[in-house]
């Protein structure tokens, strides 16, 4: 896949442009008009997981970072299509635009009759969240947050969960206007088996697994999760992780057919593989009895006494800071707003904060952990992970700034959500970060 964290030379001269504005030229105005740039649509398409369209959009404000281009699609896998325009008017232009679109696999053609798009829109450039933060500190707005808008069409293709390696081929084009058409470049996308898709996984060591967790959520690769789990059940620290356990019942839950695959295949696996993986297919909802029954029973036992907390358990005693590392672990799993919706909450326990801050600032130390002691760290743990995040990962900044913008968040949580960025509690290098640990 594409990787989404990546710069391109383009925006990163934008990115240094834009910055030398910030810190030498504050007087600059910028023009009160510009030449016309008339709006068309590109000749590229991009092939983006279904979750894009029908789960990350809908919770989202119309500007979004781009989604993840996919390059291959393994079983059970869907997919849309979006196609790109640039130039003024290009939101108008993609809505009055019909799309028809032939997707073309092992000889059968999908064909997808001229219609408007599901959804449009507009997609910030690479960096463009660090660009606009970066402008909003000196109190500039960023008169460069879109070149270019995206729509959803109705092409959506799902792969056989028996399907066999080849190559799926993608053509299509646009009407509009009178009678106006451009063609799309035509697309090849590799198809793969799950045997196929981790054959040279990306990891090799528990570290670069952890690595490949922080970007699962932008392009879902359910083939490299049985390795994966391979990993962290060698690895006894990994092992004893319940984010680990977490993440991996999230996927799991979120791919039936990886599931399936894995319970087939547990029985030639090594005998601490199929320890460790047993709870986590149980908590991720699929049936583990048969392979419980032929245990040991010590191990039965263990295994059946082995529960996952609810990471959306809001309690505030010891274990929710555990808990809140575990909503993150089913974000990066299932790429989801509900986990983000959740740790935006805690930013509601503000007062906590401050109380907390006050004893601490008068040199004394709280006498226990008490309810309102684990708020107070919850809410600086839960807004230093959401201000380092929305300026990482840009589906985190999306769903931030949903949430900002949304009726439905409740006053407390919106005021410090746009305050985000600025907001010194969540500096950990700061007052009480020891309490934290």
């Amino acid at each position: 896949m594409r990787n989404p964290a990546r710069p391109t030379a383009r925006l990163f001269a934008l990115t240094v442009n834009l910055i030398a504005l910030l810190c030498f030229g504050q007087n600059t105005e910028y023009p009160k008009t510009r030449e016309k740039s008339p709006a068309m649509l590109r000749p590229e398409v991009l092939v983006v997981t279904a979750s894009v369209v029908d789960a990350q959009w809908p919770n989202s404000t119309n500007l979004v970072n781009i989604p993840a281009d996919l390059d291959h699609i393994e079983p059970a896998q869907c997919v849309n299509v979006l196609v790109i325009a640039s130039g003024d008017d290009r939101d108008a232009l993609l809505r009055q635009s019909q799309f028809s679109f032939e997707v073309e696999f092992a000889g059968n053609v999908a064909r997808y009759p001229a219609a408007n798009a599901r959804a449009t829109k507009a997609v910030k450039p690479e960096d463009g969240d660090f660009v606009t933060e970066a402008l909003g500190v000196a109190g500039i707005k960023n008169p460069l947050s879109t070149f270019v808008s995206a729509a959803a069409t109705q092409a959506r293709w799902c792969a056989p969960t028996d399907l066999g390696d080849g190559a799926l081929k993608i053509t299509g084009k646009a009407t509009y206007g009178q009678g106006e058409s451009v063609k799309f470049s035509a697309r090849s996308l590799a198809v793969k088996t799950f045997e196929s898709a981790r054959r040279k996984p990306p990891f090799k060591s528990a570290e670069e697994v952890g690595m490949w967790i922080q970007r699962y959520h932008f392009a879902p690769d359910p083939a490299l999760l049985l390795p994966a789990i391979r990993i962290a059940a060698a690895d006894e620290k990994m092992k004893a992780m319940p984010t680990m356990g977490i993440f991996f019942a999230a996927a799991l839950r979120a791919s039936p057919a990886a599931a399936k695959e894995l319970l087939r295949k547990l029985p030639s696996e090594q005998h601490g593989i199929l320890l460790y993986a047993l709870p986590i297919l149980a908590e991720a909802g699929y049936d583990t009895a048969d392979f419980a029954a032929n245990l040991p029973a010590a191990e039965a036992a263990l295994v059946k006494a082995k529960k996952y907390p609810s990471a959306f358990d809001a309690t505030p005693n010891e274990g929710l800071m555990n808990r809140l590392d575990m909503l993150w672990a089913t974000f990066l799993a299932t790429g989801e707003i509900e986990p983000v919706r959740a740790v935006t909450g805690f930013l509601a326990w503000r007062d906590d904060y401050q109380s907390l801050k006050r004893l601490i600032d008068a040199g004394q130390q709280p006498k226990e952990a008490n309810e309102s002691v684990m708020r107070a760290v919850i809410y600086r743990g839960a807004g230093w992970s959401l201000q380092s995040l929305t300026r990482t990962d840009g589906l985190v900044a999306d769903y931030v700034d949903f949430l900002r913008a949304s009726s439905e968040t409740a006053p407390a949580v919106k005021a410090e959500l746009v305050g985000l960025s600025t907001n010194q509690a969540f500096d950990m290098s700061s007052l009480g970060s020891e309490i934290l640990h």
